[in-house]
């Protein structure tokens, strides 16, 4: 294959040099030209600004544009994100629920006394093993950072005995998501622990859209015979139809069936049993330098993170793949870094992944990372900095290309020669009306160069032209086609 190919993108085809595109390590795209065969799995973590999850609709962002892509290209969806079940975002509400493309995760709101015996487990598991799972920083992965207090990474605690514990919280797919497929065996997955002398227990069911139940309510108990972080998986099974959506909860209640404590509960998940595609949010750090974002992520590499790559490594597995996950790293439309402190902040993180990876005895094979310096957002390749002054993206840029050299366990893209700033500004044609791909609203008003557009400009407004799928597209393609 030549150096020069032709990428197809949604509704234009451009010419890209792999040379100037791409950089590094080819395992990225080993991974994903083994997902487009069927050849093996792939978790997808993304981690990042705002970008990771802010367009006109809530977790548009690459989190949900990377998903519309490699559905748009075929490539087989075998499960949701793993979720959260408690947020530390507070607003007087008892759940917050943000979309995880084409479904939804209800999330708890932590320590409201409505939610008694449920318990935030970052401020009430102190005592216990699971006091490990606390973030000890806000890490953030869905909601947004920048709200007063943050959506920050928590997990469910019941701690009392009695009383059984019920809330019809939980996540849920659309009749739209390629997971609900008539005929399709799908798995609710809850990721738990246990304590040592526990009488708790969970008790996961699945519910259709009219909340008819469609499983038998099934209790996994929570006593541990080892101590410490004793974490498994509870999954219960259905059988879609395609024409209703479907919500999984893991705190339902019927005679000798219940939820009680004292059990943690980590996180939840659907999937279906076949080797193909699942993204989820590891950073949604809103407003933050990649400085901020890399010393996150390095804070949490013990077990935080390792809990998460444990859950998505497993899931994997028991739907048929080896376990491979790929970090998407992305960065730099804010502050006013230089190419440096770029480079240095995009080693700290990846580290931090290699560090969590290695410690659970994972093979390095089965991971990677693809790093990008931001879109473009202004024409001499400046950031979105005003106090103080704007960052050097061309400068991150050409940083991030060396870093490829000297780090080549890493893989580099330059997004910059996949959409430039005109072509970001001009977008395509729609009805005969130019649509930029940074964010508009439905009239076609510029909201902001900081995100790209993406999602729902309004209550039931499809946007007419998305740039995050088109750039996760053009990534995609272009690694997939390198030699």
């Amino acid at each position: 294959m030549s150096g020069l190919n032709y990428i197809v993108g949604l509704g234009n085809q451009q010419l890209w040099d792999f040379g100037r595109a791409v950089y590094g390590s080819s395992r990225a795209g080993e991974f994903l030209r083994d997902l487009a065969s069927g050849a093996n799995g792939l978790d997808i973590v993304v981690v990042g600004d705002s970008n990771t999850g802010s367009a006109a609709a809530d977790m548009w962002g690459y989190h949900h544009g990377f998903q519309q892509a490699l559905w748009e290209r075929g490539y087989t969806c075998y499960a949701t994100p793993v979720c959260p079940l408690v947020t530390g975002f507070t607003t007087g509400a008892a759940s917050a629920t943000p979309n995880i493309w084409r479904g939804a995760n209800t999330m708890f709101t932590g320590g409201l006394a409505g939610n008694n015996p449920l318990l935030d487990g970052n401020t009430s598991g102190g005592s216990t093993p699971y006091a490990a799972w606390n973030p000890g920083t806000t890490w953030t992965r869905y909601g947004s950072s920048t709200s007063s207090p943050p959506y920050k990474e928590s997990w469910a605690y019941i701690s009392v005995t009695s009383p059984s514990w019920f809330s019809a919280n939980g996540i849920s797919i659309e009749t739209t998501h390629p997971l609900n497929t008539n005929g399709t065996t799908l798995y609710y997955r809850v990721r738990y622990g246990r304590f040592v002398g526990s009488t708790g227990n969970i008790c996961p069911i699945v519910r259709d859209g009219a909340t008819a139940e469609v499983t038998t309510r099934t209790s996994f108990p929570a006593l541990s015979v080892s101590g410490g972080i004793d974490s498994l998986a509870a999954e219960v099974s259905w059988v879609a139809n395609g024409a209703t959506s479907y919500q999984g909860g893991w705190a339902f209640v019927a005679p000798g069936v219940v939820t009680n404590g004292p059990v943690a509960v980590h996180s939840h998940s659907i999937y279906r049993r076949t080797r193909g595609w699942g993204v989820t949010s590891h950073g949604y750090q809103g407003g933050e330098t990649s400085t901020q974002i890399g010393e996150k992520i390095d804070t949490v590499k013990g077990d935080p993170l390792k809990e998460h790559l444990k859950e998505l490594r497993a899931r994997q597995i028991a739907a048929g793949g080896t376990g491979r996950v790929l970090v998407l790293a992305h960065a730099g439309v804010n502050g006013s870094e230089t190419g440096t402190v770029w480079v240095t902040a995009m080693r700290r993180l990846w580290n931090a992944y290699k560090s969590a990876w290695s410690g659970l005895g994972y093979p390095a094979a089965d991971l990677a990372i693809i790093a990008w310096v931001s879109h473009m957002y202004s024409a001499n390749d400046t950031s979105a900095g005003v106090s103080p002054p704007a960052g050097n993206m061309a400068q991150m840029r050409a940083s991030s290309k060396t870093m490829a050299i000297t780090e080549p366990d890493m893989t580099v893209v330059d997004v910059s020669q996949m959409l430039s700033y005109n072509q970001l500004v001009n977008g395509s044609l729609v009805s005969g009306v130019s649509r930029s791909y940074y964010q508009k609203d439905a009239s076609n008003v510029e909201l902001t160069k900081a995100h790209l557009s993406g999602g729902l400009t309004g209550a039931s407004t499809w946007s007419p032209n998305d740039g995050y799928t088109e750039l996760s597209h053009l990534i995609i393609g272009t690694l997939i086609a390198r030699e």
